[in-house]
């Protein structure tokens, strides 16, 4: 694939994931593998290149495309109601000033993804929307946040787009508007 994009840099598009990340290598067998079949510092050298994959694209001045999700909420609380009421989390979850494309650009994509230190990071790589207005609870990973169709249209108006593309989870159908603007 990194061959494929040296070729043709214009064409070939790559985004960081959440399988591009230490941990996931490490917990799913990827860093395992690797080791076994070449050496140890062939997985440190893949480690630090999918540290500086860019997080998100934007296609013809129209499309975000993100691994998995937007920005959460400006303030990280985590209250452990949130995971049998999530509805009534929406409420206290908030986002007053909007992400640009700009602040996107500007965050530091060379670190491995922690709720606390790096918020923006472990949004763009685990986050999901959900059905219901604001932000709620994941059920994934203490720290991350769904988003909904509200907070997902705000983002798009705000940074004149008109939808966003996420490959986060799979479909059955290949393809699936989750929420307005969406597609998973």
């Amino acid at each position: 694939l990194y061959a494929l994009k040296l070729q043709h840099p214009g064409a070939v598009h790559f985004n960081r994931g959440n399988h591009e990340c230490e941990m996931t290598n490490y917990q799913y067998g990827f860093a395992g593998e690797v080791e076994v079949k070449y050496e140890k510092k062939l997985m440190e050298l893949f480690s630090e290149t999918f540290r500086h994959l860019p997080l998100a694209h934007v296609l013809e001045n129209q499309v975000f495309v993100s691994h998995a999700g937007l920005p959460g909420p400006e303030e990280r609380l985590w209250e452990e109601w949130y995971a049998t009421a999530p509805d009534e989390a929406a409420g206290y979850l908030i986002r007053k000033q909007q992400v640009s494309l700009n602040d996107i650009a500007a965050v530091d994509r060379a670190v491995e993804p922690n709720p606390d230190e790096h918020p923006l990071v472990i949004d763009f790589l685990w986050s999901d929307p959900k059905g219901a207005n604001g932000y709620g609870p994941s059920t994934r990973v203490p720290g991350v946040y769904t988003f909904g169709p509200d907070i997902a249209a705000n983002f798009l108006q705000a940074n004149g787009l008109k939808y966003m593309i996420r490959s986060h989870e799979t479909k059955s159908a290949g393809h699936q508007e989750t929420v307005k603007g969406v597609y998973t």
